[in-house]
């Protein structure tokens, strides 16, 4: 297992087996959250770039930047995994 923290957040990163094959599981010790990504989720978000992710809470936006909320109105999403129940959440 590994571990990475610094003043944000603190993560634990290991691998596990599964009946589906290898997965990436990313814990959250505060919370107890975990997530698991197979190959392909995992290659998809290096496709997808740090744009697309957020930036930790505690960052406002600099002036003349448009707010965050809303800015993926209109998009559009591709769910992979929902066999691992990734998409069981989406309304």
């Amino acid at each position: 297992m590994i571990r990475l923290a610094n003043e944000f957040g603190e993560v634990a990163v290991d691998l596990v087996r599964t009946r589906n094959g290898a997965r990436l599981r990313i814990s959250v010790p505060a919370s107890g959250r975990q997530i698991l990504l197979c190959p392909l989720e995992l290659e998809a978000l290096t496709l997808a770039g740090s744009r697309l992710l957020l930036p930790p809470a505690s960052n406002p936006p600099r002036p003349g930047r448009q707010p965050l909320m809303g800015w993926l109105d209109g998009k559009r999403a591709l769910v992979v995994g929902a066999g691992s129940g990734i998409g069981r959440t989406a309304w």
